[in-house]
């Protein structure tokens, strides 16, 4: 879709001799590309911040899952973060997951979405973003 627009912007200005439509999508790319930029440095920073919070809270498992959700980015995992998920990132039996998870969330390290087959898990970065004092 960038692209798209790109060429259509740069077929445009070619056409005639205004570069205000050229500048103002130039302008606009800029900004869009700082915002994201804005938007992986507070994530990274939330990340440190996370770790530093709660290494001693995780189990070996735990922290290997929570590590496969951070290396989503900022988006977060495709589809959600399952049960299912949690027992295939760390190869344990349904009642350890099932146990972990709920560690995680009384623990207030994951929030929680859905019932049952539904449920979904996302990673609390609330306290580590930026406006927020741990």
């Amino acid at each position: 879709m960038i692209k798209k627009e790109y060429y259509k912007t740069l077929e445009l200005q070619n056409k005639n001799n205004q570069i205000t439509p050229w500048l103002c999508y130039f302008g606009k790319t800029i900004i869009e590309a700082q915002k994201q930029t804005i938007k992986q440095v507070d994530f990274v920073v939330a990340k440190a911040k996370f770790f530093s919070a709660y290494k001693t809270l995780l189990n070996h498992r735990q922290k290997k899952a929570v590590l496969r959700l951070f290396q989503e980015g900022p988006k977060g995992f495709s589809g959600g973060f399952s049960a299912k998920n949690y027992m295939s990132i760390v190869k344990t039996p349904s009642a350890t997951a099932t146990r972990d998870l709920q560690d995680l969330v009384n623990k207030e390290i994951f929030t929680k979405t859905g019932k049952l087959k539904s449920t979904r898990y996302e990673l609390n970065l609330a306290p580590f973003l930026p406006g927020n004092i741990i």
